[in-house]
C-alpha cells in the first residue's frame, strides 16, 4: 500500500463513520421521543442532495455553498 493512500482511506473511513453515526442518532432520537420507528431520514437525505446538485448545475454555484 503506498503511504499517501493509507490518510485518505484513513479519512474516507472516518467520514463513512461518522455519517452512520448521524444517521444512528436520528434514529434514536425519533424512537426514543415518540416510540415511532421513522425511515424517512433517506428520503431528507435525498432531497437535500438533490437541491445540492441543482443548485450547482443550474444556478453556478460553487460546490461547497451548493451543500451548505
Amino acid at each position: 500500500m503506498q503511504v499517501l493512500l493509507s490518510p485518505q482511506l484513513f479519512l474516507a473511513a472516518l467520514i463513512l463513520g461518522a455519517l452512520y453515526a448521524l444517521v444512528a442518532l436520528g434514529l434514536n432520537l425519533i424512537y426514543g421521543t415518540m416510540r415511532l420507528l421513522n425511515v424517512g431520514h433517506g428520503e431528507i437525505v435525498m432531497l437535500g442532495a438533490y437541491a445540492a446538485f441543482w443548485s450547482f448545475a443550474l444556478l453556478g454555484m460553487g460546490p461547497l455553498p451548493a451543500l451548505v
